[in-house]
């Protein structure tokens, strides 16, 4: 007996916008680029693993404020470069996330039931 809609939740094409005239607006010293660096960096594994479950990406918890809440891990990234400077620097750039979510547990009827 199979179950509908019983794979693992995927988060397609969540987009981050970065602006780096907003970003030098902002208090800090913010560099868009450190983004699209820790991005890169949550596809891959961590340096020294072995072992096929060591070497998967690393785990990522996902937050949408008052919608959704899942640990996941990024399958895919893209990023589309918008607008550059006369330096050749991204000004602003867009970059579209994949995530899946990562079921540790058994997920019941009655959890969803009570998911508000």
């Amino acid at each position: 007996l199979q179950y509908q809609s019983t794979g693992n939740r995927e988060l397609s094409a969540v987009e981050f916008y970065l602006d780096r005239t907003f970003a030098a607006e902002q208090p800090g010293d913010v560099d868009i680029m450190e983004f699209r660096a820790f991005l890169r960096a949550l596809t891959v594994p961590p340096e020294a693993t072995e072992g096929v479950a060591a070497t998967a990406p690393p785990r990522t918890l996902f937050i949408w404020p008052g919608v959704l809440t899942v640990e996941a891990v990024l399958t895919g990234v893209e990023f589309q470069y918008r607008q550059f400077g006369t330096d050749g620097r991204a000004l602003v750039y867009a970059a579209n996330v994949n995530f899946e979510e990562i079921l540790d547990v058994r997920v019941t009827s009655e959890s969803l039931r009570e998911e508000v």
